[in-house]
């Protein structure tokens, strides 16, 4: 070797070093997310399409058939902030949430004054939903249908 130095040839092997820990990261990275490609599919393709029909209603919630589609949680209630609002003034600001909770999707109520009904029962705790189930909040009836 002409010339060479220890230093240079350590810094050599830590400059090579560096690019090895680099590419090794990125191919960490480039994993990871194929992994989270592969995963969110499966994880969105189990939850059925799935929708509320409203059923009965004061005009000022909506023409009856109004049809609100159930593709994520839904949070139903007076105040603006909510997915589905109410101006029935037996509907508190927020009333009820409807969400899938992995293998159906299920009604609670959220500690309203007037409570939250599933076929005319009161709802106390999540309750599951089927399809042709009627929830009540407020003054206003709502259908849940199944989508094939």
């Amino acid at each position: 070797m002409v010339g060479v130095s220890p230093s240079e040839v350590l810094s050599l092997i830590a400059r090579l070093a560096f690019a090895a820990a680099l590419y090794l990261f990125v191919v960490v990275v480039l994993f990871a997310l194929r992994r989270s490609l592969r995963t969110a599919p499966a994880a969105t393709g189990t939850v059925p399409r799935a929708r509320l029909t409203l059923a009965d209603a004061s005009p000022a919630d909506g023409p009856i058939g109004r049809v609100v589609p159930l593709d994520r949680p839904i949070l139903i209630g007076r105040r603006p902030d909510c997915d589905v609002v109410l101006r029935d003034d037996a509907v508190s600001g927020h009333h009820a949430r409807i969400a899938w909770d992995g293998d159906m999707w299920q009604v609670e109520d959220l500690l309203s004054t007037n409570g939250t009904y599933l076929n005319d029962e009161r709802v106390h705790a999540p309750v599951p939903l089927h399809a042709g189930d009627a929830v009540r909040i407020g003054n206003t009836t709502w259908r849940l249908e199944l989508q094939t």
